[in-house]
């Protein structure tokens, strides 16, 4: 087990809370989130930079690492590395051993034989069984990870030559990670792939949302290492991203759509709402004010979605004192072991929270909110006389009105958590739709680290 003092990472709850109750909760459990996620990083019998998604071996076996979950979870070590825990030796070694794992799977012999490669075994080695592959998020999520870490690592210690060695040396063909991902990613988003449920293959806008990030991100890292090609290649290929996402935007529905160009997978996922969409801006936001926290087909999307699950499932509708529990889509029959009825997911609720605050902060960065036809029913939950057309500027009423209402809902998405949480503190994968009770992989990393990416949120400190 990593041994990390978490007394030097505790966040401080920073925004402004009519629920002190809940906010000792959120602290006290951000702390566990953290413990719990780091027992799931190279535990033992694993290789060095493993990430687990969980420690369940059966009913479900998710003791394997996937490339996007491992991904997810080391953001917030690296944030951690970046922020309060900078120069702390135990989490730049996990980080190294990370790297280190993760461009050996790069050069793994695979089914997919591609980058896109979903999951590996404990031990490095590739995972042979069918599966939905390639799944093409994880590359671009690790890719966005790593420049973050990077920037960090040349400061913090002005060694740019293990940058050059192991994480971008601007060759090709390349032997560093951040570049191979950028390379696969460039050159492939435009090709169908799994989504990040695994379970459809096309093209997704979650998917897009992280590829064209990592692009923007990576083509001003490649600017910086003097890869001008590149950065030249990547600004392009995520210009053209953008235009294809969108296209994403059903008007008639009044919701972003999950996928395009479907060539095979589950058919059943009619409604066309997913939580996919919420974790695509959270992830894949690259700060450029295209498809933000705030954006108003988001928020029409997050709505619709919330008010789906509402009278979906008997812990909501049976229980309205506490914030809506959210699932992944609301056709999905994965109960957490097998097919059945689809549950609430812990992380999906978690990114609504994360989703509140955000939006919140992405208002005073804009000094302004705009109610528009596309997000009226959204603002009306925190300020019901809001019109379409109406300007609320920071120093009105209204405005202060939608924000901490934007926080309060933030907090009972927090307070359904706490509501459904293992009395110690472990979050698993899911709630079971009727009692409430977790259900699937027990201990499950992303939970982890969804919760703590929300509860930085919540402090006014996100992670990247």
């Amino acid at each position: 087990m990593v041994q990390i003092r978490f007394s030097i990472i505790t966040i401080a709850l920073g925004v402004v809370s009519i629920n002190a109750q809940i906010s000792t909760w959120v602290a006290n459990e951000t702390s566990i989130s953290y413990a719990k996620m780091y027992n799931n990083i190279q535990p033992a019998g694993t290789a060095a930079g493993c990430v687990i998604a969980s420690p369940s071996i059966s009913n479900p076996d998710y003791y394997y690492s996937w490339v996007r979950d491992s991904a997810m979870t080391l953001k917030v070590v690296i944030n951690q590395y970046n922020t309060t825990s900078a120069s702390n030796s135990t989490l730049l070694s996990i980080i190294k051993n990370y790297v280190t794992f993760s461009r050996n799977t790069q050069t793994e012999s695979t089914p997919c034989s591609c980058i896109g490669e979903p999951k590996f075994n404990v031990d490095g080695s590739a995972y042979t069984g069918a599966w939905g592959r390639p799944q093409n998020d994880g590359p671009a999520i690790r890719a966005t990870a790593l420049i973050k870490f990077a920037y960090s690592y040349i400061a913090q210690t002005g060694d740019k030559s293990y940058v050059l060695s192991a994480l971008y040396d601007g060759k090709l063909p390349t032997s560093t990670i951040i570049k191979a991902d950028l390379e696969y990613v460039s050159n492939n988003w435009r090709s169908v792939c799994y989504d990040l449920w695994e379970e459809v293959e096309g093209n997704h806008f979650f998917t897009m949302m992280v590829q064209r990030r990592s692009l923007i991100e990576g083509a001003a890292f490649a600017t910086y290492m003097d890869d001008t090609g590149a950065a030249n290649y990547y600004s392009e290929q995520a210009a053209d991203i953008l235009t294809a996402l969108k296209t994403f935007w059903n008007l008639e529905a009044g919701t972003i759509e999950t996928t395009q160009n479907y060539t095979q997978g589950v058919k059943y996922k009619s409604s066309g709402l997913d939580c996919a969409q919420i974790l695509g801006v959270l992830h894949g936001y690259a700060g450029d004010g295209q498809f933000s926290p705030n954006n108003d087909e988001l928020l029409s999307t997050a709505y619709n979605l919330k008010q789906k699950f509402a009278s979906l499932y008997p812990v909501n509708y049976n229980n309205s004192s506490y914030a809506t529990a959210i699932g992944r889509y609301p056709e999905d029959e994965y109960d957490g072991t097998g097919t059945s009825e689809g549950n609430p997911w812990i992380l999906c609720t978690a990114a609504y929270a994360e989703l509140y605050s955000k939006a919140a902060m992405q208002y005073d960065i804009d000094g302004a909110i705009y109610v528009t036809a596309n997000n009226l029913n959204f603002i009306k939950q925190f300020y019901s006389s809001a019109s379409s057309g109406d300007v609320y500027s920071s120093s009105s009423s209204q405005y202060t009105t939608i924000v901490n209402g934007l926080y309060s809902g933030a907090d009972g998405f927090f307070e359904t958590i706490s509501y459904h949480a293992n009395t110690d503190g472990s979050l698993g994968e899911e709630w079971d739709r009727t009692t409430g009770y977790n259900v699937g992989a027990h201990d499950l990393t992303w939970s982890y680290a969804s919760f703590i990416t929300a509860s930085l949120a919540r402090s006014g400190t996100p992670a990247f």
